[in-house]
């Protein structure tokens, strides 16, 4: 469950990095609710995301198998089977939760090298959000 909330945390980061564009649009599928409430059935494809440009995702595979991370439609998704991490870049996977957007063009935002707490990311991250103009 902590993973979901760090990927959530880096999702955060990245979409606060967007430049101000009226066309980018944050879209997801499937909610942290219904999968603490236990169900983490896929609620979307990822085949769905083939043609779409410049997309970016983070989100968890169906019945929380693994990690879903798309940074500029460069696929990875990790699992662990056996005490390996096995990678996928394939597009032939369901997502229990699904971030997802497509943008562009970027504004860089430097990220400090160290945090000693976790409470240090969330306050960089809602900051930085803050400071971007969106709303957290």
């Amino acid at each position: 469950m902590k993973q979901i909330y760090i990927l959530a945390g880096v999702l955060i980061i990245l979409l606060s990095s967007c430049k101000t564009d009226p066309e980018v649009n944050v879209k997801y599928s499937g909610a942290l609710m219904e999968i603490m409430a236990g169900n983490i059935a896929g609620t979307i494809s990822l085949d769905a995301l083939k043609d779409m440009k410049n997309v970016y995702a983070l989100g968890a595979l169906e019945d929380l198998q693994g990690e879903i991370q798309i940074f500029n439609g460069e696929v990875v998704n990790s699992s662990v089977s056996d005490s390996t991490v096995l990678l996928s870049s394939s597009l032939n996977n369901n997502a229990s939760l699904l971030v997802y957007t497509s943008v562009k063009n970027w504004e860089e935002v430097e990220i400090p090298s160290q945090f000693t707490a976790e409470a240090e990311v969330d306050k960089f991250v809602f900051d930085t959000a803050k400071e971007k103009g969106i709303s957290v």
